[in-house]
């Protein structure tokens, strides 16, 4: 983990591990700093002598929202001039005296493209991982680097937008994770994008997302002949009330021969609820062609071969066991839920996978953190320097 003060040792911290192909960078900053970080990362790193060797590269920002500024006594006291973004950029830099030199002046947000379409990421990269902050507008000039790659075949992004924004074509992907930040599934050609921009796309996983009710009965994905492996989540809340049957029909337009799909393993990823507190759910169906065909039914074109967790009769159990425990502790502290509030609302079910992280495709997974503020030891305090 660096700060921007440390980011200066980075160069030195990586060079004697000649031999390094994989590497993770993790810094901890103001949002504000972000894009002078992520350009100056690669400027330091392209120097490396073994730069082009790396395969796998991530870079993961944790950074404060706009809005922490707020929390600063000598910035609510500035004059709103004093705000504009190169002047907030300025005041910001003085936290970090070291580091002034080597980010340089503000990069205005016209000249980012420019900047990171001169960036060359690592001849031999293989996946790159990114967990960009706030000054990142999803697919922007952030991945000019990645676009310019001829060799990025697994590409993972966290904290997208949904309907997906995606400006440019990435035609060496094969392996695709979206985070999409636990924001609701409601439209399903808000994937649509994806069959122009990633044609070659072979596997997609999407974590943290939430199907709305009106699209967690069918899977209404883009046509992706390509595509041969999903990993989603749960259709529904509580997994216990979605069993196979239902999870087979949510897949049925992912198996429209007309179509030419060639899905072959779909995972569902779900949480559910015990008196030990929030579960996680996953279930893995391998599909093939029926041996024995009946062309009268449709669906006994396909064969489904489920494993992991598919025990729904002691999921449901288990979910009523936990939902009479927090109806009796509700009475025992003499609680009153809200109107149309359930039993046992106050535990979130996302608190089982409250880490997150970035899936590279083929099991492998970065911890980030769930939090923008990562438990490091070195605090980031509110800037509160004396002006010069």
């Amino acid at each position: 983990m660096f700060t921007l003060d440390t980011l200066l040792d980075l160069y030195s911290a990586v060079s004697i591990f000649p031999s390094l192909r994989s590497l993770t960078v993790q810094i901890f900053s103001y949002w504000i700093l972000e894009r002078n970080a992520y350009y100056t990362l690669f400027r330091i790193l392209s120097t490396l002598p073994f730069y082009n060797d790396i395969d796998d590269l991530a870079f993961i920002w944790f950074g404060t929202e706009a809005e922490w500024y707020n929390d600063i006594e000598k910035y609510r006291l500035l004059p709103e001039t004093e705000k504009s973004t190169v002047k907030l950029y300025d005041w910001t830099m003085k936290q970090y005296p070291k580091a002034r030199e080597l980010l340089g002046p503000l990069i205005p947000e016209d000249q980012f493209p420019k900047k990171m379409g001169d960036l060359r990421l690592p001849k031999n990269l293989q996946a790159y991982r990114t967990n960009l902050g706030p000054a990142a507008n999803d697919f922007d000039s952030h991945f000019l680097p990645v676009v310019n790659s001829a060799s990025i075949q697994t590409l993972a992004i966290h904290k997208v937008a949904y309907p997906l924004k995606i400006a440019f074509d990435f035609p060496t992907v094969k392996n695709l994770t979206l985070n999409l930040d636990y924001k609701l599934i409601y439209r399903p050609e808000g994937f649509e994008v994806l069959k122009y921009r990633f044609p070659n796309l072979e596997s997609l996983r999407i974590i943290k997302a939430t199907w709305t009710q009106s699209v967690r009965y069918i899977f209404c994905f883009p046509n992706m002949p390509m595509i041969t492996q999903l990993d989603i989540p749960w259709p529904g809340s509580t997994p216990h009330k979605y069993k196979i049957d239902a999870l087979e029909h949510f897949l049925s337009p992912m198996l429209n021969e007309r179509n030419q799909r060639n899905l072959e393993r779909c995972t569902f990823r779900g949480t559910t609820c015990s008196i030990a507190g929030p579960v996680p759910v996953i279930a893995t169906c391998t599909i093939s062609k029926s041996k024995e065909l009946d062309i009268n039914i449709s669906s006994n074109v396909w064969e489904f071969q489920w494993e992991g967790d598919i025990d729904f009769d002691q999921m449901e159990k288990d979910w009523k066991d936990w939902e009479a425990l927090e109806r009796q502790e509700d009475l025992d502290s003499d609680y009153v839920p809200s109107e149309g509030e359930e039993p046992g609302s106050s535990v979130s079910l996302n608190e089982a996978d409250q880490g997150e992280y970035i899936d590279l495709g083929d099991g492998d997974s970065e911890f980030s953190g769930d939090s923008e503020y990562p438990e490091t030891g070195d605090e980031l305090y509110p800037v509160d320097t004396d002006e010069e």
